[in-house]
């Protein structure tokens, strides 16, 4: 069984961004991004437990999509 720990520990930590720097990749404002992110429209790589628990993405995901705007 996977714990978000777990989770976290398998992954490297250079590649979880948080939404500001997400945001920021993709030129959108901060709050935009996050009700995206609310919506399941970005991917988000780790939640952390609670209700206001922050989100994390992975950089590369966020670059892909970033890139798929552009086009």
């Amino acid at each position: 069984m996977f714990t978000h720990l777990t989770i976290f520990t398998h992954m490297k930590q250079a590649d979880l961004i948080g939404s500001a720097e997400a945001a920021q990749i993709l030129r959108i404002n901060r709050a935009t991004f996050n009700r995206w992110a609310a919506k399941g429209m970005i991917p988000t790589a780790l939640k952390a437990p609670g209700f206001t628990g922050p989100r994390l993405f992975d950089r590369s995901e966020i670059e892909l999509i970033a890139i798929e705007r552009v086009a």
